[in-house]
């Protein structure tokens, strides 16, 4: 049951990332832009950015790119979730699906494993230029430990209140409420 809630959120996310990339295949050409601009990899989720000015603004143009494709990835695990939702039947996949919206451990995953592959100064326009990404086979690693990560921690934190119920008789679920009521 749990594993069937986390492999549907891994199945749901590869399926959407296909999508995106298909619907990013199309060229786009954007005027005084380099070439490279807006144009995906079917094995990276990149994101783009241009800013005002010189060399000065790289930096900033560093961090525009990682809020972009931190945004972008938490979009992705939005889709994941919402398209999802319908299929939880319980409070445990509720948990599960929960604690994979949370996106603290994701944001740092991304700092980290980011790749600035292109930045490009234009001085006829007086703009950098900006290509971030990240592969989507690393993302894809990530979350299905994350998964399993939260999948043990769920079970463990109900085992233990089954463990719980057992020794003192009393159970919080309503059916074996009503059954303990019966006899």
């Amino acid at each position: 049951m749990l594993e069937g809630i986390a492999f549907a959120l891994i199945k749901t996310m590869i399926t959407f990332m296909f999508e995106q990339y298909l619907y990013t295949t199309q060229e786009i050409e954007i005027d005084d832009a380099p070439s490279w601009y807006y144009q995906n990899s079917d094995k990276m989720i990149c994101s783009f950015s241009v800013i005002d000015g010189d060399y000065v603004n790289i930096e900033l143009l560093k961090s525009k790119l990682l809020e972009k494709l931190q945004k972008d990835i938490q979009d992705i695990n939005s889709h994941v979730i919402y398209k999802n939702f319908d299929r939880i039947t319980n409070q445990i996949e509720r948990d599960i699906v929960n604690k994979f919206e949370n996106m603290s451990d994701v944001s740092k995953f991304i700092k980290f494993n980011i790749n600035y592959n292109k930045i490009e100064y234009r001085s006829e326009v007086n703009r950098v230029f900006g290509k971030a990404c990240i592969e989507k086979s690393m993302v894809l690693s990530f979350n299905k430990e994350r998964l399993k990560n939260i999948v043990r921690e769920v079970s463990i934190y109900k085992s233990s209140i089954e463990f719980d119920e057992l020794e003192t008789g009393k159970s919080q679920n309503s059916y074996f409420q009503e059954l303990e009521n019966g006899f």
